[in-house]
C-alpha cells in the first residue's frame, strides 16, 4: 500500500511548510498526482487521516487533483497526453497501462514517459 508511504510524505511536508510559517493549524491541502502513480485516492485520504492524528493537521482536507500521462512519442515527435489502446480501466492491473501507450497523433509505439509519474503539494491553506 504505497498510499501509506505517501500519505506520510505529504504529511510531513505539509507540517514542515505549516512549522515554517508559524501555522497552528493546517486546513487543507492541495495535491497534483500523475495518474501513473496509481494512487488509490480513499487509501491515500485514509492514510492520512490515520496519520494525521494527533497533528495540526488532523482533519485537514486532502484533495487530489489526478493528471493525465504525458508522453514524448520518438515517431513522430508529439508531445502530450497519452493514449491507451486497450480497455478504458485496469483496476486489477494499472501497470497495464504502461504497455499500452500509444500516440494519438499516429499510432506510434515507440513513446517515453515524461509526465504523470509524481505527485506534489500544489498548496495548503494554514491558520
Amino acid at each position: 500500500m504505497h498510499e501509506f508511504v505517501a500519505a506520510e510524505e505529504i504529511l510531513n511536508v505539509a507540517l514542515r511548510i505549516a512549522k515554517e510559517n508559524g501555522a497552528t493549524k493546517i486546513l487543507e491541502i492541495n495535491v497534483e498526482a500523475g495518474e501513473l502513480t496509481f494512487l488509490n485516492q480513499e487509501n491515500l485520504s485514509l492514510a492520512f487521516e490515520t496519520l494525521s492524528q494527533g497533528t495540526i493537521a488532523e482533519k485537514a482536507k486532502l484533495k487530489v487533483k489526478v493528471k493525465p500521462c504525458r508522453i514524448n512519442c520518438h515517431e513522430c515527435g508529439y508531445e502530450g497526453d497519452a493514449h491507451y489502446a486497450g480497455p478504458e480501466r485496469h483496476d486489477d492491473l494499472e501497470v497495464t497501462k504502461l504497455m499500452l501507450l500509444t500516440c494519438p497523433k499516429c499510432g506510434g509505439k515507440d513513446t517515453e514517459v515524461v509526465g504523470g509519474t509524481e505527485y506534489f503539494i500544489r498548496d495548503i491553506t494554514i491558520q
